[in-house]
């Protein structure tokens, strides 16, 4: 009877149960920061297209994007949790870009991740 609630517990965190909103993520220090020469739009454009082709834990998620006053925010969602956030703003050379991410537990080389950095170039 313990094996599977155990399992239960370790599978709800992975998937991370509590929810999270963007303004808890961005209450954080931002896990990367990236500059570019790419307008925001362009590295919105390119993290969104990446990240909905994801698949998490078997299923697929969720990507919003929308403009801001300053550029674009992104956010990825399973199972309607908000697991990623990337803030993309404008400055005088091409874009900023900071990456928020919650309470996730990754093995090995976290995808998601290294493709923001991927949209930067």
């Amino acid at each position: 009877m313990l094996k599977p609630v155990v399992a239960l517990l370790l599978i709800s965190s992975l998937i991370g149960c509590s929810s999270l909103t963007p303004r808890d993520l961005r209450g954080n220090t931002p896990d990367a920061v990236h500059s570019s020469v790419k307008q925001p739009k362009q590295v919105a454009l390119c993290i969104a297209d990446i990240w909905e082709n994801t698949n998490l834990f078997g299923g697929s998620v969720g990507v919003n994007m929308r403009e801001t006053a300053t550029g674009y925010t992104v956010s990825m969602s399973y199972s309607g949790n908000l697991h990623y956030l990337v803030d993309i703003s404008k400055t005088s050379t091409g874009s900023v870009t900071k990456l928020f991410t919650g309470k996730i537990i990754s093995f090995g080389e976290n995808k998601s991740v290294s493709e923001v950095t991927n949209c930067q170039l």
